[in-house]
């Protein structure tokens, strides 16, 4: 996806310095492709996060199961 959004970044510099594109509307709609891009980065990276947090609470319970089981445990043989 990053190598996308520099593909479209590179593409709307281009129309901007050779000064093209204004009255055919292709830099606005590589103005809003790049726009589109940048979300759906944000999203997954967003995503991203969520799902590392989620991972790490299941493995604090994972840790606290296991500790109150080798609680346990050991009182048993006692």
């Amino acid at each position: 996806m990053e190598r996308q959004i520099d593909r479209y970044v590179d593409r709307f510099e281009h129309l901007y310095t050779i000064g093209r594109g204004r009255l055919d509307g292709t830099r606005e709609r590589v103005k809003d492709r790049l726009i589109a891009f940048y979300e759906e980065l944000r999203d997954e990276q967003r995503d991203h996060w969520r799902d590392r947090q989620r991972i790490e609470q299941e493995r604090r319970d994972v840790r606290r199961e296991l500790a109150a089981t080798g609680d346990d445990a050991l009182a048993d043989l006692l």
